[in-house]
């Protein structure tokens, strides 16, 4: 049954009533009844999603019911969100009414009351969204922020600020600090640790718990003894630090290995990082022993190369931690390809900016020719999946030319497109250049 708004007069008292289709009046008489106006049109809604917003009693003394029209005209008190919500409990919400989703909106300040809930329940939690994702949701109670499922039940600890999930997890801020919470956990113990990252790596996670970090499983089972930070696994280890000193720990029995440094970074290729008495080194993945003959700075190995830095020199060993000699520059090609590869995709990535086509086509020729120059010796060095990259970057660029055709001036990404351009100027200056040994081919000709 439809129904519309009417004042009526019952023993010298005016008040508002509802009409139905069957043309009898319903409702027990209140003093104001909310209309919801549409921004583009005159048409006033006053019943939607079966409910209706009155008023009893007077503005100054008065409050606001929601009235279940399809239900009997049972009248639900909302003033409690009101109060806590909007400082007042006299004055009429700004309700957006959804007419497609159980709920309704106080768009001021942005909560919603859940209509399933209040009908199954009497009351309404103030929730922050309009929709579950994942099966939550979350609501604002006592000062904090709850994850509440679809039977209405409230999970976590109480966080300063909470959103939706995504992907199994998401944020939340507790003690002016930002962490993660897991999902799963949530659904089986109602509660969930705080994660410091948004997933597992090597079938961990790290957690924090009572002032110290721990390693936690998939099935929520904590291993370690505590620790002041630690990092995520690599190969097997991750970094940890302890008393003011950092380790290794293994993913088998967590417990500590090295000699305590300084500081560390993750294993690659079987070696790792280790600062000890302001110098970095070295340490494998077997004994943690130092190696190297101490470096200002080091870098990951990749395949079986890494990058340091000695004073104002920075070169490559490799994994006997020797320096290796460019007499044929593959190695700076490889270095100037990594250099270029990231910046050709940083650029192509961002939709927001336009290319003339003279620039496509630059960039397509210096992207593949001067790789070109190098493609036996290359091959020899291991960088074929490079060159696969780079070709894949260069069919991006191409399916692109039309929608890049035009360049503009977006002072965002200047910076970029300087890189950009300075890389590839070089990198033409050195396609200019010929080998040695081919000059000396063309002169003894």
């Amino acid at each position: 049954m439809e129904f519309k708004v009417v004042k009526r007069e019952f023993g010298g008292i005016r008040k508002y009533y509802f009409k139905g289709s069957d043309g009898k009046i319903y409702g027990e008489g209140y003093d104001n009844c909310y209309f919801y106006r549409e921004k583009m049109g005159r048409k006033r809604l006053t019943v939607v999603e079966g409910f209706a917003l009155v008023r009893k009693g007077d503005e100054i003394t008065g409050y606001w019911y929601l009235v279940d029209v399809d239900n009997g005209f049972k009248l639900y008190d909302i003033n409690a969100h009101m109060q806590s919500l909007c400082g007042t409990g006299d004055v009429a919400p700004i309700f957006d009414w959804v007419a497609t989703k159980p709920f309704l909106e106080h768009r001021e300040n942005c909560w919603y009351i859940n209509i399933k809930e209040l009908r199954k329940t009497g009351s309404s939690h103030d929730y922050k969204y309009d929709e579950y994702r994942e099966g939550f949701n979350v609501v604002y109670e006592n000062g904090k922020y709850y994850f509440i499922d679809e039977d209405f039940k409230l999970h976590g600890e109480g966080y300063d600020e909470a959103y939706f999930f995504s992907g199994g997890f998401t944020v939340v801020k507790k003690d002016g600090k930002g962490y993660y919470v897991n999902r799963e956990e949530i659904k089986k113990t109602g509660t969930s640790h705080l994660y410091k990252y948004s997933g597992y790596r090597e079938g961990f996670n790290v957690v924090y718990e009572n002032d110290q970090y721990y390693f936690i499983d998939e099935d929520f089972k904590l291993h370690g003894e505590g620790y002041d930070y630690i990092d995520d696994f690599e190969e097997g280890f991750a970094g940890a630090k302890k008393a003011g000193k950092w380790y290794f720990v293994d993913d088998k029995d967590f417990k500590l290995h090295g000699e305590g440094y300084d500081e560390v970074y993750a294993f690659s290729e079987g070696f790792a990082g280790a600062k000890k008495a302001g110098k970095w080194y070295f340490v494998d993945d077997k004994d943690f022993k130092l190696h190297g003959e101490g470096y200002d700075k080091v870098y990951a190995f990749s395949e079986g190369f890494a990058k340091v830095k000695k004073g104002e020199q920075e070169y490559t060993i490799n994994k006997n931690f020797e320096r290796i000699k460019r007499n044929n520059q593959i190695m700076e090609d490889v270095d100037y390809l990594q250099e270029a590869k990231d910046n050709v995709k940083s650029i192509v990535g961002i939709p927001a900016i336009r290319f003339s086509d003279d620039f496509v086509n630059k960039l397509k020729a210096i992207v593949l020719n001067y790789y070109e120059k190098e493609v036996e010796e290359a091959k020899s060095n291991k960088v074929e999946a490079l060159r696969s990259e780079m070709e894949y970057i260069k069919k991006i660029i191409d399916e692109k030319k039309e929608q890049y055709s035009e360049k503009v001036a977006d002072p965002n990404y200047q910076s970029l497109l300087k890189q950009a351009q300075s890389l590839f100027e070089k990198s033409e200056e050195k396609s200019e250049e010929k080998p040695e040994e081919n000059l000396d081919e063309e002169q003894s000709d």
